[in-house]
């Protein structure tokens, strides 16, 4: 459980940082 919120917070945040490097 703890392992998987890891991995979605990390996803998340790239996520974030490559919408913010190249917005839609």
């Amino acid at each position: 459980m703890l392992l998987t919120g890891h991995y979605l917070t990390v996803t998340l945040r790239q996520y974030n940082c490559n919408n913010n490097v190249n917005p839609p």
